[in-house]
């Protein structure tokens, strides 16, 4: 019985997990999907690094405010410090992963799967059908 009990604890444990990494995918995927043009039919390389770098700074105005509301007067103690942590690790981790493996963002080059991506209505279900590519930062050439 404990057996039965044990298992269906790990698979909603499991089933947990992968509806938080899916949200987390749609939502980075709205985020790309809300700064598309409208009226481009595809992206160059460098304008996918600069989206991918504008992304990674998404949360500059909410670290800065963070801080502000920490340098007050009278404040004692750091106030979201925890919010903070997380941001911070985020950011490095998506860095990380920028610099070395590729960072997975749609994928933007090619004006069919540009229009594939253009028409998603961020259901999660046809998340499936959007092309995904990784990308590396460009290397500047002298």
């Amino acid at each position: 019985m404990t057996r039965k009990v044990q298992r269906k604890e790990r698979i909603d444990i499991q089933k947990t997990e992968h509806k938080k990494l899916v949200s987390q995918k749609v939502a980075k995927l709205l985020w790309f999907r809300e700064r598309l043009d409208e009226s481009k039919t595809c992206l160059t390389l460098s304008e996918v690094t600069e989206l991918i770098e504008e992304h990674l700074h998404r949360f500059d105005d909410e670290l800065k405010t963070i801080d502000i509301v920490n340098n007050l007067p009278h404040r004692h103690g750091n106030q979201q410090s925890s919010r903070k942590d997380v941001i911070i690790a985020a950011i490095e981790k998506e860095r990380e992963m920028f610099e070395t493996s590729g960072f997975e963002a749609p994928d933007l080059l090619e004006p069919k799967k540009y229009e594939t991506f253009k028409n998603w209505n961020g259901e999660e279900h046809l998340m499936q059908n959007i092309p995904l590519r990784r990308y590396k930062p460009l290397v500047q050439r002298s």
